[in-house]
């Protein structure tokens, strides 16, 4: 009578100490979505603002083109010829700052693909891990020692 006691007392202690960890790691969850949804926020805006970038790029691109077409239609003064010059020496500048911000905006949506893909590995480890101790604590229930 006394090992059945002891017995039902352990496996107790083992059930409670199952159900903390399986808390503790419910919490761990929690915060892994928690820390989770803001990467996708930011993920989102980025593939935002690259589909900006491009169809400001074509605009420019277009633009220019367009000038190029007025410019062989007409006839330009010496001013006038200065002028498109420089603006378009301003715009290929501006095109190659787009280029290089257009770099910076794909390295870090890399970065945050693999921060995201990294929190979201936890996640499927933690939530097997859960699943795990929900079945042993189940298990531990249904099967209590003789």
């Amino acid at each position: 009578m006394n090992a059945v006691t002891d017995s039902n007392r352990m496996l107790r202690d083992e059930r409670n100490r199952l159900k903390e960890q399986v808390t503790d790691l419910t919490e761990k969850l929690n915060a892994l979505q928690e820390r989770l949804a803001p990467v996708k926020d930011l993920n989102s805006k980025i593939e935002g603002l690259v589909v900006d970038k491009q169809s400001l790029t074509q605009e420019l691109q277009k633009w220019k083109q367009r000038a190029g077409q007025l410019a062989e239609r007409c006839k330009f003064s010496p001013e006038e010829s200065r002028r498109l010059t420089a603006e378009r020496d301003g715009l290929s500048k501006q095109l190659q700052e787009e280029k290089a911000g257009k770099v910076k905006v794909e390295e870090a949506l890399i970065k945050l693909k693999q921060d995201n893909t990294a929190i979201e590995n936890q996640l499927v480890e933690l939530r097997k891990q859960q699943q795990i101790e929900a079945i042993s604590v189940s298990t531990s229930d249904k099967f209590p020692a003789e």
